[in-house]
């Protein structure tokens, strides 16, 4: 059987107490790997009717069920996807398109619907969920609407709910959703350990401008992209190069783009017997293939174009390489939600995004010489040459603790960076954005595990021949540094 964790007794007792109360659909927002299943499996087990349990996609649908049996559970797919249309069990996963095109015999008799990735849905009758749920409240008008969601907020649309569960008004606006009775922060999961730290790696100066992007309602327009992207095809070697060496001793890369032509182009730099690609027109055995192979270890790197940012489960994932415009917070952080699944021997996620500013860039930056060349033509580029480093333990204003590094020239003037060093996650934040770089013997192994230990080992750091910062708002920002 299964144990439910703290959070998700209080999802499943906060759902109970609501619906003894009001039939309005809800809403439950729990971040990716917080284990939406139990959540679900406990709800199917009280539940004294059927339950539907409704997806957009066949993985999602199969991700979900395969969890549910898994706690030695019986529930039926009503999926065409799948191959399978079970009409009698009392827990029915199933893909919203087929739903929507069933016979009357399927919607007899459930009490409870959840609905996942329930951003999508809208308010408009002409949908399939409309239709849906129209249908199943026919026959029961009593019937309960629940979401689950990790991303409650739509580019273009706002909050997909009225009312959060302390009683605030998220909008006046009319929502299908009208109260999130439950919602649970990617904070507190990575916080309390049951999601892995994720380690954002500073951008280098080597990555693609898509700051002359305007949205076209809740998207960019695909064209656009190809756009810049076809002016800034020289810098994908140096992005792809930077991202093997990233990832020597990772397990799994998952690498994002927005179209087929960049996919393809990414492809023609990365090991080819260690790689595969997976974008929407992908066969779909061939996907399934490529993902086993994947989630087998078969295959080091994933690339895919917009097909796997949710229902994909590869919990070995820990390193995520952006290399697309992400139109919202919500889209950015399902795409580095699939790295943060607890796996045997994971310590961390590596998310290096090659999305900054970079105006102008179309080199190639794979040497020294290139690098400070097109860092100088840049009009919002610094370029140092240090003369020393200086490190000091300082505070922020909440009292904690960082290093402060400065950078000083023959002028005396200075750039300065900081690290954090509370937690093994600041540790290892500290190792990829500066000590692997800065190490005079590149393979000693250093312990680092608190400020006062780099004050105490400050003599084991080389200072680098040039510091290239970049404007932002007022101050600069270092993001590369070169070495001899």
């Amino acid at each position: 059987m299964y144990q439910l964790r703290p959070y998700q007794q209080i999802a499943v007792d906060s759902t109970i107490r609501y619906f003894q109360k009001s039939r309005d659909p809800a809403v439950l927002v729990l971040p990716t790997g917080a284990g939406k299943s139990l959540v679900i499996a406990e709800l199917a087990r009280i539940a004294k009717g059927r339950v539907l349990v409704l997806a957009h996609v066949k993985e999602l649908v199969e991700q979900n069920h395969g969890k549910y049996e898994s706690y030695g559970l019986d529930a039926g797919i009503y999926s065409a996807g799948l191959d399978r249309k079970d009409k009698g069990s009392k827990v029915i996963f199933g893909s919203i398109q087929s739903v929507a095109r069933a016979g009357d015999d399927l919607f007899k008799s459930f009490s409870l619907l959840i609905i996942d990735e329930c951003h999508r849905v809208s308010i408009e009758e002409d949908t399939q969920y409309a239709q849906v749920i129209k249908r199943l409240r026919l026959i029961n008008p009593s019937l309960c609407v629940l979401g689950l969601t990790a991303t409650p907020y739509r580019l273009g649309l706002g909050w997909i709910y009225q009312f959060n569960h302390r009683g605030l008004m998220r909008t006046s606006e009319q929502r299908f959703f009208k109260k999130c009775i439950y919602d649970l922060t990617l904070s507190y999961m990575i916080q309390n350990k049951y999601l892995t730290p994720p380690i954002k790696i500073d951008s280098p100066v080597a990555s693609y401008d898509f700051s002359s992007l305007k949205l076209k309602g809740e998207s960019f327009k695909l064209s656009e992209i190809e756009h810049v992207l076809k002016d800034q095809e020289r810098v994908t070697p140096g992005i792809i190069a930077n991202i093997i060496e990233m990832a020597r001793d990772r397990a799994g890369v998952m690498i994002f783009t927005s179209s087929v032509r960049h996919a393809e182009e990414i492809m023609t730099h990365l090991p080819s017997e260690l790689s595969a690609m997976v974008v929407g027109d992908t066969a779909s055995h061939e996907r399934d293939l490529i993902i086993k192979r994947f989630k087998e270890k078969n295959l080091k790197f994933l690339v895919n174009v917009s097909v796997l940012t949710t229902g994909f489960d590869a919990p070995h994932v820990d390193l995520i390489a952006i290399l697309r415009p992400t139109e919202s917070v919500s889209l950015y952080q399902q795409i580095v939600g699939r790295g943060l699944r607890l796996a045997p021997g994971k310590k961390d996620c590596l998310i290096l995004d090659y999305t900054g500013v970079c105006t102008g860039c179309q080199a190639t930056l794979v040497d020294n010489d290139k690098k400070l060349k097109e860092a100088m033509s840049l009009k919002d580029a610094h370029v140092m040459r240090p003369d020393s480093m200086q490190f000091d333990k300082t505070y922020d204003k909440k009292g904690n603790a960082r290093i402060e590094v400065k950078y000083y020239d023959y002028d005396g003037e200075f750039l300065r960076e900081f690290f954090y060093m509370n937690n093994p996650g600041d540790y290892r934040a500290f190792y990829y954005n500066f000590m692997r770089m800065h190490l005079r013997i590149p393979e000693r192994k250093v312990d680092i595990r608190s400020a006062d230990d780099v004050l105490q080992q400050k003599d084991l750091f080389r200072v680098p021949m040039f510091v290239i910062a970049r404007k932002k708002n007022y101050y600069w920002e270092i993001r590369e540094k070169i070495f001899e």
